[in-house]
């Protein structure tokens, strides 16, 4: 991307909207937020940011002419409290479903690895070298990378550090509850399971809580800028820039500045594609051509009703041997270990979303696919965990077998929003449109980045999409 190019395009379009930002207050989520026009990229960049500075009533030589304003009950970013101001990442539920994935990986190979080698330990001469030390170096370096490099690679790559890390450094929690630091600790097992799912919980209702708000849709738009400049623009980036742009309802000059450095922004799509694209591509039009066939749709449902009826099996089989191995310490103890419900239990659960997207496929494949995923999920952070401790081997290979089939799922769920917007009626008389879906199944409707509508009326972000 020529930063020249977008300087010059930002100053042509500052010097036709000069004179009416100067006169008029622009209105932000009912509150009166005066706003000058950018005249460079950095401020283009900057002024969104800017957005973020006045509602924490910090003011400074930035540049941008924002000036402190009150906050009302309508204007809080994401619906948080008045007293936090803080503006979501359209992105960041991708970032958090990785984090948690990787830290339950991690926790989980770390126990079949000890197992398999007998618990080695590192270090000699009283001297113990914990895991956990190896955990808090992966979150230091995911920690310098976010806060030391720019770009979405690196927020990808910290989000894998982190949950990796995280992973490392809370498996020997038992250490750190217990008087004699017994890693061993059998209760070990359901402080993980509430600390997971509570961690889901918590990431979900950060995501998906409320609606994104207008200045949540500016300043991403904002971003993707950074994005060309670091690696050049894609289609979909600038598409969905655009389309953020037109869902925030915004017309004032940051607005029209960021547009138009959106659109002179050098397109990476100008060269031959590189291989991962046209793998990507290909597989694609493998999906439209395929998912038609009613074979293959069989074989989608056959999965998982193999699923739900397998991880059930599972559950009764465990139970059954837990009380065949020793009857008289169950009955002992008043029922079965935790570790044994809890597995059962989590295994219903998939059971049930399994079949529920089952019965939801004929009408709506999206939403069977969301159902599925929601399986997936669960057998990931809860059934692969409490079977670990009955066998390592079982849960390790169910473990890779549920990543392969989320990354799958995730796939299938990007292709299945692109055929049902293009199925929607008058498809064919509007412009082309491309759908942007992050692995959590949220989309936005994209127009083409060549012919972007100026008015305000883009389609927003509703709950029932997410």
């Amino acid at each position: 991307m020529e930063v020249g190019s977008i300087g010059t395009t930002l100053s042509s379009g500052a010097r036709g909207g000069k004179k009416d930002a100067r006169r008029n207050k622009q209105k932000l989520n009912g509150s009166d937020l005066a706003v000058r026009t950018p005249k460079s990229l950095g401020a283009a960049i900057a002024a969104p940011f800017a957005l973020t500075r006045a509602s924490w009533g910090i003011t400074g030589p930035m540049g941008t002419g924002v000036s402190p304003r009150p906050t009302t009950a309508t204007d809080r970013a994401g619906g948080l409290p008045s007293w936090v101001k803080v503006l979501r990442d359209m992105d960041g539920g991708v970032y958090l479903e990785t984090f948690l994935v990787s830290a339950v990986t991690a926790v989980l190979g770390i126990r079949l690895g000890l197992s398999l080698t007998g618990y080695p330990q590192l270090g000699g001469g009283g001297l113990h070298i914990a895991h956990m030390l190896w955990g808090g170096l992966l979150m230091l370096l995911a920690i310098v990378g976010l806060l030391a490099f720019l770009g979405k690679r690196v927020k990808i790559v910290a989000s894998i550090a982190g949950g990796l890390g995280f992973g490392t450094f809370i498996d020997e929690l038992g250490k750190f509850v217990t008087s004699d630091n017994d890693y061993f600790f059998q209760p070990t097992v359901g402080l993980l399971y509430v600390l997971f799912v509570t961690l889901f919980l918590a990431f979900r209702w950060i995501d998906r809580h409320h609606p994104h708000s207008q200045q949540e849709m500016l300043v991403n738009a904002a971003d993707m800028l950074k994005e060309a400049i670091i690696d050049g623009a894609r289609s979909d980036e600038v598409n969905r820039a655009l389309a953020l742009l037109d869902q925030s309802g915004l017309q004032n000059g940051t607005t029209e500045a960021i547009r138009q450095a959106v659109m002179s922004a050098d397109r990476v799509g100008d060269s031959p594609p590189a291989l991962v694209m046209r793998m990507t591509q290909a597989a694609r039009r493998g999906y439209d051509r395929l998912v038609g066939e009613r074979w293959v749709q069989r074989g989608i449902l056959l999965v998982f009703v193999v699923q739900a009826i397998v991880t059930l099996l599972g559950a009764v089989a465990a139970v059954t041997i837990v009380v065949i191995a020793d009857p008289f310490d169950v009955m002992g103890a008043g029922g079965l270990p935790f570790p044994a419900v809890g597995y059962t239990l989590a295994s219903v659960a998939v059971s049930v979303l399994c079949l529920v997207g089952v019965a939801r496929f004929p009408r709506s494949r999206l939403d069977a696919y969301r159902w599925f995923k929601r399986a997936v999920l669960v057998s990931i952070l809860l059934v692969r965990v409490f079977l670990f401790f009955e066998s390592e081997l079982a849960a390790i290979g169910g473990l890779a077998f549920d990543l392969v089939l989320l990354s799958g799922l995730n796939a299938m769920m990007r292709a299945e929003h692109r055929r049902e917007e293009a199925a929607l009626p008058g498809a064919a008389n509007r412009p082309s449109q491309q759908l942007v879906t992050d692995t959590t199944g949220v989309r936005a409707g994209l127009p083409k980045a060549e012919a972007p509508s100026s008015s305000p009326g883009g389609r927003g972000r509703s709950r029932g999409q997410r």
